[in-house]
């Protein structure tokens, strides 16, 4: 589960289904081709796949999720940083003038991420994963996913916007449509869960994003005074 997290969290992979994997595909190849480098699109690709073999080859594979997590923490860190940085500079030449806050919305909540799971040797993420299993919820876990996808993925902003060839991904959008996300996933559970152990979980992926938010706007409103 932590080696899934990482994946789906260093290659952005957003909640997009399978029906727009070409027209992504499609307007990225256009967007990369616009910066003067014809090589562009194939190097962002490269690193995608460089990214993922990082994190396969710095994150152990081990039965004890402990060991795993702490690896994480120590160990690997610094590594996998390095690998998502290479992805974001290859990712650079592809992003619009208002874009250009996307390598530090990665990297900073990456950051904000890690250090908050990775508090006391991740102690407390640990034991609410280990509290899951008593969460009582009345649907089988390997169907919630698909029931996220299709319950949450329509509210998004950003797979309508996917669509246009002039899309620009701004970050306030950007951010709202975590929040969105996130109380979508709070809703899922809240209504399906006896108790409030899946809620906290959510919790703890999404606030350490969401304050990277708050970091900006808090930023963005000191500039203006």
């Amino acid at each position: 589960m932590l080696k899934i997290f990482l994946l789906l969290f260093i290659t952005s992979i957003a909640l997009i289904n399978a029906n727009l994997e070409d027209a992504v595909n499609g307007f990225f190849e256009q967007r990369c081709s616009k910066g003067g480098n014809p090589n562009a699109y194939s190097e962002l690709l490269s690193a995608s796949i460089r990214v993922k073999i990082c994190v396969e080859n710095n994150v152990p594979s081990s039965v004890n999720e402990a060991e795993t997590f702490k690896a994480i923490c120590t160990e690997s860190y610094d590594n996998i940083y390095k690998c998502v940085e290479d992805l974001l500079e290859k990712f650079e030449p592809c992003l619009e003038p208002e874009e250009k806050y996307l390598p530090d919305f990665v990297l900073g909540s990456f950051n904000n991420t890690l250090d908050e799971q990775c508090k006391d040797s991740g102690k407390f993420f640990l034991e609410q994963r280990a509290n899951l299993k008593h969460a009582n919820c009345s649907v089988a876990s390997g169907t919630i996913t698909p029931m996220i996808l299709e319950t949450c993925a329509p509210k998004l902003k950003l797979i309508e916007a996917l669509k246009k060839t002039d899309f620009v991904l701004r970050q306030d959008e950007l951010c709202s449509d975590i929040e969105t996300m996130k109380n979508c996933f709070l809703d899922v559970f809240e209504e399906r869960c006896e108790n409030d152990t899946y809620t906290q979980y959510i919790e703890t992926f999404f606030s350490p994003v969401l304050d990277w938010c708050t970091e900006q706007r808090t930023n963005n409103k000191l500039g203006e005074n």
